[in-house]
């Protein structure tokens, strides 16, 4: 198994909006091609646990803002009682 980091989001490591580790697994598919996992990483400074809840897109500038399962706890604190999740 493989492990890199990536730290632009769509390929782009020029344009460094979201970081991602990329697994190359070693097992390779019926197709002849090897099996490859990509996970976001949360945007919060210093957290380095997988994002699972995207906050905000700009799509215009490629960008996402996304944060792990405990940030999002925070934010969820945090937001006003709108009646809405984040």
């Amino acid at each position: 198994m493989h492990l890199s980091f990536d730290e632009g989001a769509w390929g782009q490591t020029e344009d460094a909006s979201v970081p991602q580790v990329t697994i190359k697994t070693g097992f390779v598919a019926a197709d002849g091609h090897e099996e490859v996992l990509t996970e976001y990483l949360c945007d919060w400074p210093g957290c380095t646990n997988v994002a699972e809840l995207v906050v905000g897109v700009a799509a215009g500038l490629k960008a996402m803002f996304v944060v792990c399962h405990k940030h999002s706890a925070l934010l969820h604190k945090r937001a006003p009682d709108s009646g809405t999740a984040c």
